[in-house]
Order: structure tokens, then sequence, then C-alpha cells
């Protein structure tokens, strides 16, 4: 049975790389991406099962990618997570803020 691929998408590569091994070693595939932009690009190129993104990203935001992904995929489900103490207005396009 193959595992369930997971993107994660963090610009600050110590997070990104952590939760990838911390996924990896739970038996999910991974696939990680330095911006949304680059998250964009490997959702053309793979199935994904499930897009964890952080939410202060210099070009473009978790939940502006959480917008873009559901107007194409809006059965992907996605998970934005965050150290700010505030929910943003837009974080109904995702599953989880």
């Amino acid at each position: 049975m193959a595992s369930l691929v997971i993107l994660c998408v963090d610009d600050e590569e110590i997070p990104r790389t952590l939760r990838a091994l911390v996924l990896g070693k739970q038996g999910y595939e991974v696939l990680s991406a330095a911006s949304a932009t680059q998250a964009l690009e490997l959702l053309a190129l793979h199935h994904v099962d499930l897009v964890l993104t952080d939410q202060m990203m210099p070009e473009m935001a978790g939940t502006e990618l959480a917008k873009q992904l559901r107007a194409t995929r809006p059965s992907l489900p996605i998970i934005i997570v965050s150290g700010v103490n505030e929910i943003p207005e837009d974080a109904s396009y995702a599953d989880r803020f």
C-alpha cells in the first residue's frame, strides 16, 4: 500500500526539515517547498494528499496559498501552522489553522 504524501511548505529551513523528518518517521512520503510558489509547482507535478503550510511567508501567506488551492483542488486537505496569536479572517480557506 502506498504511503500518504504530505507537502510541507515553510520558508524557514529548520521547521520545514523538522516536520519532514517527523512525518517521514511516521511512514508518510514528504515533499518540501521553501515557498508557496514552489509548493504550487510541486502540486502541478505530484499527487499530494495533504498540504501542511506555514502562515507567515514573504511572498505569499499560507492563507493565500490555501485560497488558490481551494479554487483548483477543493477537496485537498490543508492545515496552516503559525506562531501568531490571531487567526486571520481568511483562515477559513484551510481545514485547520
